[in-house]
């Protein structure tokens, strides 16, 4: 259950979703492509059938990465209006990324129910030796 902090928060995320992906888009910001992406290219060494865990995708610019490289993909966050924009790309750029799977996180929720499909994922993320990426760029800002 979300405090009046984390509500808060998740409604600041969810009015502020449209202005972070039209800042964002489908290509990133000085800052994703610069830093993240030789990150990425470097450190995830993601092929065909590897697993990704995405935390606080926003508009699921790392999942689509991780997904291009041929990982399959959990994308999760909290705000259900950043889950919407991130899984509207699916049709919306004309690529197709079946290997996403997006989902509604809390991170600070408790419950362990609300945690099973992360930790299925985090499971198999942890047994491929080649790729253990969690991405929240959004707490780096």
């Amino acid at each position: 259950m979300a405090t009046d902090l984390n509500a808060e928060a998740i409604e600041s995320w969810d009015a502020n979703a449209t202005f972070w992906d039209a800042r964002m888009g489908t290509t990133g910001n000085k800052w994703y492509q610069k830093l993240e992406v030789p990150v990425l290219e470097k450190l995830a060494r993601v092929s065909p059938g590897t697993y990704a865990l995405d935390l606080a995708t926003g508009n699921g610019l790392v999942a689509r990465w991780l997904a291009k490289q041929g990982a399959h993909v959990l994308a999760t966050d909290v705000s259900p209006k950043m889950i919407e924009i991130a899984a509207g790309y699916q049709s919306s750029t004309g690529d197709s990324y079946p290997e996403i799977t997006y989902k509604l996180l809390d991170l600070t929720n408790p419950d362990p129910v609300a945690w099973k499909d992360v930790l299925s994922a985090a499971e198999k993320v942890e047994k491929d030796i080649s790729i253990s990426v969690s991405s929240m760029q959004s707490c780096m800002l």
